[in-house]
């Protein structure tokens, strides 16, 4: 009696569709070879090795690479890549299971090469798109510096292709710190104690800072990193303005003068409301980059710059401040005379 063992090479070639190749070489017990190769694929599923369960895989004998299977309770096809058995798409019946009643997330272009080992690795490349981060903080205001606040981030992962999300972080981009880790949440909170000083000295003092929140993710054999937009949290000097009797007086107490008409903003152009009796005065830190006033505006339009004087290097010190600031440097625009009564008076200040 002849022994024979048999041996199945596949080999797949793409051209627009995939065709696979059946080959048996059969050896007999002379060392002759029997060879014999078939296209039909459908023919192939008749021939392959059918079990009752997927559990049944732990009693097949002599498996290989390559190596199919069909499993009666599911209907599902799967194969051997030499280490463990995998679910193969396209197998008999039609009735393998695929979730694609959900939106394809994305479409490759003509050179794109999806990559993967299997017809379901295929098949899930359409359904996903890196996951994103946003990052959003609160209160967004400009702080005074000198001034202090709690400021509440909020950070959310938007992950639609399931990706595996981890190492998620707040950066403070000025000093490359980690200010907190949220590892793979998809959202929460971070907070932390905005303190500016006028001469910064320790965490969070200074008068500007940029946070970032970012992800590590992966999903098979991509992985990225995606980075939310930066966030900004600064502090600056106020502008001060009001009416005002005696100019020299004025000066000498200039935010105690002012300080409830205050306007704790960025370098710009300003409209202030005036209301009181005497001159109109409107003051602006020279820690801005232009502090020289190209016109003024009455509530028509009409240029008014003319008539006030501009006093320069005004030293200006706050009180009442949790941490207050001293002989700041001020540049002062001062209605030249008259004895105004002003009610609800705006005007507009163009650098």
């Amino acid at each position: 009696m002849f022994k024979t063992r048999s041996v199945y090479l596949y080999i797949k070639i793409m051209r627009t569709s995939y065709l696979v190749f059946l080959t048996c070489i059969t050896f007999n017990l002379y060392g002759q070879i029997n060879l014999k190769t078939q296209s039909n694929f459908n023919q192939y599923h008749a021939e392959r090795t059918t079990i009752a369960t997927i559990a049944d895989t732990l009693n097949v004998l002599d498996v290989f690479d390559g190596m199919r299977l069909t499993v009666q309770d599911t209907d599902q096809l799967w194969i051997y890549n030499g280490t463990q058995w995998n679910l193969f798409s396209g197998g008999s019946g039609g009735n393998n299971l695929f979730d694609s009643n959900r939106p394809i997330l994305r479409i490759p272009e003509e050179t794109t090469i999806i990559g993967g080992n299997t017809v379901q690795d295929f098949l899930e490349w359409w359904y996903f798109t890196p996951p994103t981060v946003t990052l959003t903080h609160n209160p967004q205001v400009f702080l005074e510096i000198g001034d202090s606040a709690r400021i509440t981030f909020t950070y959310s992962v938007n992950n639609p292709g399931n990706a595996v999300i981890s190492n998620g972080r707040i950066v403070n981009n000025e000093t490359g710190d980690v200010i907190a880790n949220f590892g793979s949440a998809l959202s929460g909170t971070v907070q932390i104690d905005y303190t500016p000083l006028q001469t910064p000295s320790d965490t969070f003092d200074l008068d500007r800072y940029t946070f970032t929140a970012s992800i590590d993710w992966s999903f098979g054999t991509e992985s990225g990193t995606d980075n939310s937009s930066t966030r900004v949290v600064s502090a600056v000097y106020p502008v001060l303005f009001g009416m005002t009797t005696d100019t020299l007086t004025t000066f000498n107490n200039l935010y105690s003068e002012f300080s409830a008409e205050k306007s704790v903003t960025s370098e710009s152009n300003k409209t202030a409301l005036f209301t009181g009796t005497g001159l109109f005065c409107f003051c602006m830190p020279d820690t801005w980059n232009d502090n020289m006033l190209s016109r003024i505006e009455d509530p028509n339009g009409f240029n008014i710059t003319n008539s006030f004087t501009r006093s320069e290097n005004v030293l200006v010190t706050s009180s009442g401040l949790t941490n207050n600031w001293i002989d700041v440097s001020y540049s002062c625009y001062v209605l030249n005379t008259g004895n105004t009564v002003a009610n609800n008076v705006l005007l507009t200040f163009f650098r």
